[in-house]
């Protein structure tokens, strides 16, 4: 009896030993895999973070440029009017006030079209009665002073009528002999591209800047004064010194800015015709939002998962000589969590009405096999992607969204790539819709959710059996 108690309580000591191994290591397994996906997925919400800032500074210099372009050609015209009638024997005044005045209109977001004298009095586009002069303005004095300058734009100044801080935009024109004859000036409000900035969703914390070529401040969003009220602040990052004097037209970068010295995502872009950048900067707090969520709810699933095996090998201990057959059975299921999909970068997309892709980012390939040029040149190549059992969902979807025009919808389906994988996808799209109710199509992004899943039905495939008991009436039989 003595030998044989003996031999009991070191096989249970063994068992304990090993029990308490496996247990740890199925744990750490468990930790290193959901640490790894995690990382994995912190990181590609900072690359889409990368190429969202990206492609708004992409879409804010087009806006602005063209913008300028307009009032450049409104200037124009009014120096060809102009010239033209010096030509003549005088300026029709009242001819030339109409002119200016049609061209101003047709362009509501300017402010004043004017036109001045050689000594800088404001001749043309004013109201009756009113006199002003600008020639202590430095666009005035740039253009008088150099008969080959073309477009100037200046920096913000309060305008003299009105006190509201304008950026200017100015040309000279000659009399028939070449000499110096006067200037004519738009003026565009500071307030003008705030509204375009704040009309963009960059976060609580994110913000927009639109600086000159000496980094000085012309307007930015949010301002936490009123607008102008940090006209030709130079303060900037480092690291975009540092990327522009390198010879970067465009460049992103990580840094931490602001009074709050939040860290931001940052990418900018030198316009290539005017001396002007663009800056956007998403704050990290605000774009990880979903990302802790994710880790909450992964954390959830491991905190379950660890007091589940500690409960389950503590009932392991009581009966071990009945759950040896389970216990393999377990190490076969551990040895799952050793693979894991890769995330991939998220797949955004606009489709129009009609179901043809207006843009697609890269990052279809990744999940499909195809490229983005393979998805503009077949409408109908989206629906082959989607796995078949899956199709009817999508057309639903499609059709809920078209019609219904509801807000932003979710849906879950699967694609097939072209190597013959499944990938699953967490499609989420909203509508887009102009000022005038039009259904424009639909915006979103196919975000590849194949890790999670897998990782979640493993861990619900492997406690399953634990909780079932049948394991247990095994060792019985």
């Amino acid at each position: 009896m003595p030998q044989s108690k003996t031999s009991a309580i070191l096989s249970s000591s063994a068992v304990i030993k090993w029990l308490v191994i496996a247990t740890v290591i199925v744990n750490v397994l468990l930790y290193l895999l959901v640490s790894q996906s995690l990382l994995k997925s912190r990181q590609q919400y900072d690359d889409r973070a990368a190429i969202v800032t990206q492609n708004l500074t992409l879409v804010l210099e087009q806006t602005i440029s063209s913008t300028i372009e307009k009032v450049d050609l409104s200037l124009l015209a009014a120096v060809d009017e102009i010239e033209r009638q010096l030509r003549g024997d005088n300026i029709d005044e009242r001819a030339l006030n109409a002119f200016v005045d049609r061209n101003r209109d047709r362009l509501p977001f300017l402010y004043m079209l004017r036109v001045t004298n050689e000594i800088g009095d404001l001749k043309f586009g004013i109201e009756p009665g009113l006199k002003a002069n600008v020639a202590d303005r430095d666009f005035f004095a740039t253009l008088r002073d150099d008969p080959n300058a073309n477009l100037v734009i200046s920096k913000p100044l309060l305008s003299k009528i009105n006190h509201e801080w304008t950026l200017f935009f100015a040309r000279r024109y000659n009399r028939p002999d070449g000499s110096f004859a006067g200037i004519i000036v738009a003026g565009i409000k500071l307030d003008h591209f705030y509204k375009i900035f704040a009309a963009i969703d960059v976060g609580r914390n994110g913000g927009i800047a639109l600086r000159d070529s000496d980094y000085a401040l012309i307007v930015r969003y949010p301002e936490p004064k009123a607008i102008g009220g940090a006209v030709g602040q130079k303060v900037v990052s480092p690291k975009l010194h540092s990327l522009v004097k390198s010879g970067q037209s465009v460049g992103t970068y990580k840094s931490p800015a602001g009074l709050d010295n939040l860290e931001r995502t940052f990418s900018f872009r030198k316009f290539p015709s005017y001396p002007l950048y663009i800056i956007v900067g998403l704050a990290t707090v605000d774009y990880l939002s979903d990302w802790r969520h994710e880790f909450i709810r992964m954390g959830s699933i491991v905190g379950v998962f660890t007091i589940l095996t500690i409960f389950l090998s503590w009932s392991y201990y009581q009966g071990w000589k009945r759950k040896q057959e389970s216990l393999q059975s377990l190490i076969e299921q551990e040895e799952k969590f050793h693979t894991i999909a890769d995330f991939t970068y998220d797949w955004e997309f606009w489709i129009s009405p009609e179901g043809k892709f207006l843009y697609t980012s890269p990052s279809c390939k990744r999940v499909t096999g195809y490229d983005a040029e393979a998805f503009y040149s077949d409408s109908t190549l989206m629906m082959q992607v989607i796995h078949p059992d899956d199709r009817n969902l999508y057309l639903e979807h499609l059709n809920h969204v078209g019609t219904q025009l509801s807000a932003t919808s979710q849906i879950i389906f699967r694609v097939i790539h072209t190597d013959g994988n499944t990938f699953w996808i967490e499609h989420n799209c909203n509508p887009i819709i102009d000022k005038e109710g039009k259904f424009l199509g639909m915006r979103g992004d196919n975000r590849d959710i194949t890790e999670q899943r897998l990782l979640e039905q493993q861990i619900i495939q492997h406690q399953k059996p634990l909780l079932s008991g049948k394991c247990f009436s095994n060792a019985y039989n």
